[in-house]
């Protein structure tokens, strides 16, 4: 891929600017009197990524009521569980023992000298506190996104022309990087966004980083 002709970049959050592996496994061990509830929770969001919703508590409205329906719990324990539990467990574990790619800072600033913004976006909210946690600090980034509040998971089409609206670029120079081909990619595609995918077990990541902050030719 050509890096020459992309200016502004859009990054997914959680797995790309981070290696993300055994995760889930601490998010578990984290929480093992819910770890049905984590279970009922990435059943429900994988039913309802692309969707769209009219807004960001009608996401969250219906992502809790399926996941207390699975649990047979209420949609009020399960709400507090997920934002009083869940999401600042998350945060804990990352601060403990996940940090941004090395490259990471190095490549922004390479971006920004060029002129070009940044954009983070991820499906699971907490995007300033999960930056904080990995090492991305505050303007660093120029865009956080948080896919429920722009219109459903990702690949929800909307989403994608939401986040592009707000940051008011020519989409022509626009890329998106992310772990996912089937959320990241898929939403990319389908809005006309050129996509680079972080295969974690080729180390393309490698590959962004060789093409670009370390080409001097760029």
């Amino acid at each position: 891929m050509d890096f020459r002709k992309f200016k502004h970049f859009i990054f997914d959050l959680d797995g790309t600017l981070y290696d993300s592996r055994r995760l889930p496994v601490r998010l578990i061990l984290g929480d093992i009197p819910h770890m049905m509830m984590l279970r009922a929770e990435r059943v429900a969001r994988r039913k309802l990524k692309g969707k769209a919703f009219p807004s960001e508590e009608d996401y969250y409205y219906t992502l809790f009521r399926m996941v207390a329906h699975a649990q047979r719990t209420s949609y009020e324990k399960v709400r507090d569980w997920y934002f009083n539990r869940y999401m600042p467990l998350t945060v804990s574990i990352l601060k403990k023992h996940y940090h941004a790619r090395e490259d990471v800072p190095a490549l922004f600033e390479w971006i920004h000298a060029r002129g070009g913004k940044i954009a983070v976006i991820s499906d699971y909210g907490y995007v300033r506190e999960k930056l904080d946690a990995i090492g991305i600090r505050e303007g660093m980034v120029d865009f956080e996104f948080e896919a429920p509040a722009l219109g459903g998971l990702k690949p929800c089409r909307i989403t994608y022309e939401r986040m592009l609206d707000t940051m008011k670029i020519d989409i022509t120079e626009a890329l998106m990087v992310g772990d996912r081909l089937d959320t990241d990619g898929r939403g990319a595609i389908d809005s006309d966004i050129e996509f680079f995918y972080i295969d974690k077990k080729a180390d393309t990541w490698k590959d962004l980083i060789d093409n670009t902050l370390k080409n001097d030719s760029l």
